[in-house]
């Protein structure tokens, strides 16, 4: 079984739509850099807060039963005793704005399965879906054969409005959803899933589109599973009602998707606006997800409210288009997390690869918020038993802002492999700290507690140490340690790259200080251009198109983005829960 990255060693520190997605810049890391990182086996399974409480949404899966034990699930959505067969709308696509006015004869309310006839579609539009009972969902599935949308237009598929149901590939005999020739990786098929998933989103970056899979209009109580998402120009899911604040989307559970290639984020769930005319997102679980190469951040979720559980998920590298971003020195995180209020949980994840940050974590405060009965001040996020590593500035940064109400639990993370070499995309920058709590925030507890620590510049900040007490920041524990990069079954073209020198070809620099000089890449980078090949840098060019330029580059081919992990590896736990044979 290959490795991803050859040997890392650590340095000691110091003791909808596509409407306002806007993230928050701090600082970042670049061009040409090599790599230095950390692992260590730290963390089981579980999913509960622990240090915090922080409680958990969604009825969370915490880990595999036992090693590589089979799917179990079959049948979790009973056998459908009424089924109804979507005919394509005029013009072949599939778009029934109001779909139970365009069928009238179908009982909407207790309808088993909505079969999605296979076939390739440009877009499909479910509006005013049902709203029906958790008992009793409305699963809506593809029949025949795969269903793939190609688009041309602002959104492929559009799901509004309903409560309780289901969107799924996934191939299940007893419940009669998904189709046996395109299972995804069910069956721990990981190696083969590429492309054969019931449901696939491929985007083709078209220019102007929105995201590949948007839900919106009140919809709430509902899940998405095995789908394929892939060259959305902007996200590849979002998720919220957009300007509604007596909107709440809660109940929601987003699993085993594999989302890569996208020009912004992976998941956009809930609004980045600070304004209090956005609802709240509650009970939002992620979990078992691939979310790779990701132009913005892997995920942007914003007004979250209680019960947020994002658990064993794969981020890999996140802000490929850094150099050339749609706005300057944004967005340019592997991950990006703000919350109003409420326990939320964030473990046993894989973070890798970033450039300004891998993970951003602000606090929103909403006056009318302090109202719900819920509201309970010293509620946490609590984010313990990940892997951040691969930054090209800092691995964590920590912004509460005005929000008084949330603590920050920080524990038993695996922290590595942070190279300066943001300055390259941004000069006026200079090496931060790992993690850096913004000074703004005293009155909000911070506490960062049992951590494992591999790189060289100093750990946080503003404590200036590994352990140490400044204001309402609490570090006790935190060793310094060799952390390595997980081995992972097979990534195909990427085996053996630092994921911090992965990017998205460009000839120019997009905006930001550099705009429109030439973008000079170095030996050892490497790019990933839209058609989805990967190429080595062989020599120091720049312009130079790489499939053009066989002197420049060299060939790697396409990714595998196989990231399981044998059941014995230090950080099994972290990451997807099935495991390499």
């Amino acid at each position: 079984m290959p490795a991803l990255l050859i040997a890392c060693t650590s340095g000691t520190g110091d003791d909808s739509d596509g409407s306002d997605s806007t993230g928050t810049s701090s600082g970042g890391g670049g061009q040409g850099s090599t790599s230095s990182a950390p692992t260590t086996s730290n963390g089981g399974n579980d999913t509960g807060g622990g240090d915090g409480g922080a409680e958990e949404g969604g009825g969370a899966t915490g880990g595999a039963p036992g090693c590589n034990e089979p799917d179990s699930t079959d049948g979790e959505y009973g056998v459908p005793t009424s089924t109804f067969d979507l005919p394509p709308s005029s013009g072949g696509d599939l778009y029934y704005p109001d779909i139970q006015a365009s069928f009238p004869a179908v009982d909407w309310g207790t309808l088993d399965r909505l079969y999605i006839p296979a076939g390739n579609y440009r877009l499909m539009k479910l509006g005013n879906l049902p709203v029906r009972s958790k008992d009793k969902p409305l699963v809506i599935t593809n029949k025949g054969g795969q269903v793939k949308f190609d688009t041309d237009y602002v959104y492929t598929v559009s799901l509004n409005g309903g409560a309780n149901w289901v969107f799924t590939g996934k191939y299940d005999p007893i419940s009669m959803t998904g189709d046996a020739a395109f299972p995804g990786h069910k069956g721990n098929a990981y190696d083969t899933s590429e492309g054969r998933y019931g449901f696939e989103l491929d985007g083709g970056f078209f220019q102007g589109s929105g995201p590949l899979l948007g839900v919106s209009d009140r919809a709430t109580d509902f899940e998405l599973s095995y789908i394929e998402i892939l060259r959305s120009q902007f996200s590849g899911i979002t998720a919220k009602t957009h300007d509604d604040p007596t909107a709440t989307m809660k109940n929601v559970k987003m699993h085993d998707l594999y989302i890569h290639d996208t020009e912004s984020e992976g998941f956009y769930i809930g609004d980045t606006g600070t304004a209090e005319q956005q609802h709240l997102i509650v009970n939002l679980e992620l979990y078992n997800n691939r979310v790779v190469r990701t132009g913005t951040e892997a995920f942007q979720l914003g007004h979250i409210g209680p019960g947020c559980n994002i658990h064993h998920n794969v981020f890999y590298v996140g802000a490929m288009d850094w150099l050339h971003p749609f706005q300057p020195n944004y967005q340019n995180n592997n991950t990006q997390l703000t919350v109003r209020y409420g326990n939320s949980a964030v473990h046993h994840n894989l973070f890798i690869g970033g450039a300004s940050t891998v993970m951003i974590m602000m606090g929103m405060n909403v006056a009318a918020d302090q109202d719900n009965p819920d509201y309970h001040p010293g509620d946490v996020v609590d984010v313990h038993d990940n892997l951040f590593s691969s930054t090209k500035n800092m691995g964590a940064y920590i912004d509460p802002r005005n929000n008084v109400g949330t603590d920050y639990h920080l524990r038993n993370n695996l922290f590595g492999n942070a190279v300066f070499t943001y300055d390259y995309g941004y000069p006026a920058e200079t090496e931060p700290s790992f993690l850096v709590v913004h000074a703004n925030a005293p009155s909000n507890a911070v506490h960062i507690v049992d951590n494992v620590y591999g790189s060289t510049q100093p750990f946080i900040d503003p404590v200036g140490a590994l352990n140490g007490n400044e204001g309402a920041v609490t570090a006790s524990g935190n060793t310094n340690g060799t952390v390595t990069l997980p081995t992972f079954m097979d990534l195909g073209a990427l085996e053996g790259i630092d994921p911090s020198r992965i990017s998205r070809w460009f000839a120019t620099f997009g905006p930001g200080p550099r705009e429109g000089e030439p973008l000079v890449y170095y030996p050892g980078d490497v790019v990933r251009t839209d058609d989805l090949e990967l190429y080595l840098c062989l020599e120091e060019n720049d312009g130079e198109e790489p499939s053009a330029h066989p002197e420049s580059w060299m060939s790697l081919g396409r990714a595998k983005d196989d990231f399981r992990q044998a059941c014995d590896a230090p950080t099994a736990a972290m990451g997807l829960i099935q495991h390499a044979p």
